[in-house]
């Protein structure tokens, strides 16, 4: 995407990538030709307008959406060659996500939430390492909390402690604050941005705001199925 370093080795590669989706007026394009490359431990932030194919690109890179054309190679896998249990396995071990409406389990404590991806991994500390990783997002006094007992605040940490708790790769973050006031999604961010930094994990920020963008390592703007522009925040 930006020009790197000839050193360094994507962990995102997206060569002409395109999504059709069928609908009942005929196929719509949701992404066309798009290519992409990320390097290891960098913070992209991915901004457009709805509509333009931000939240499909995330898909993409989770192995949620099929593609119609291209190749897609994430942390050395090559995606479309993969069948749906493979594409399961790739997700629980290389990539955590962050929604903007949470996605907790209510009837789960916020240490059972973040419990989950590490049962799937069959880790046998799962509880430990689940407390651990609430206790790094300031909820370690929150553990037996259920989420319909949690802030928005608290439940989007819950949710990001679940993203981290399995050593993810990549953290694909879908417009994480939106749900949330002003102060209470700076606070959010600055969490997200920490975790990242100590962690060296790449982060993807969709995000309608320009001013959280510009907090990335780097920047593209994605306008209707394509990236139209890439560049490093001044």
């Amino acid at each position: 995407m930006l020009n790197q370093p000839a050193t360094a080795s994507p962990i995102i590669s997206l060569e002409h990538i395109d999504v059709t989706l069928t609908a009942s007026a005929g196929p719509v394009e949701i992404l066309r030709n798009l290519s992409l490359e990320v390097t290891p431990g960098k913070a992209l932030g991915i901004v457009g307008p709805s509509g333009s194919g931000k939240t499909t690109l995330l898909m993409v890179l989770a192995g949620l959406e099929a593609i119609n054309k291209g190749k897609s190679v994430i942390c050395g896998h090559d995606l479309t060659v993969m069948n749906e249990d493979q594409l399961a396995s790739f997700r629980r071990d290389h990539i955590g996500i962050v929604f903007q409406s949470f996605h907790l389990i209510p009837t789960m404590t916020a240490l059972e939430n973040v419990a989950v991806p590490l049962e799937f991994k069959a880790t046998a500390n799962a509880d430990q390492l689940a407390a651990s990783a609430l206790e790094r997002v300031g909820l370690a006094h929150r553990l037996t909390h259920y989420p319909g007992q949690l802030s928005g605040g608290e439940q989007q940490r819950v949710a990001i402690a679940r993203a981290i708790s399995a050593g993810a790769d990549i953290i694909l973050a879908d417009e994480p604050t939106g749900n949330l006031d002003s102060a209470t999604g700076k606070t959010i961010m600055e969490l997200l941005f920490t975790l990242q930094r100590e962690n060296n994990t790449t982060l993807l920020l969709v995000t309608h705001d320009h001013d959280l963008a510009d907090k990335c390592d780097e920047i593209c703007e994605v306008r209707d199925g394509r990236i139209i522009s890439a560049r490093v925040p001044a």
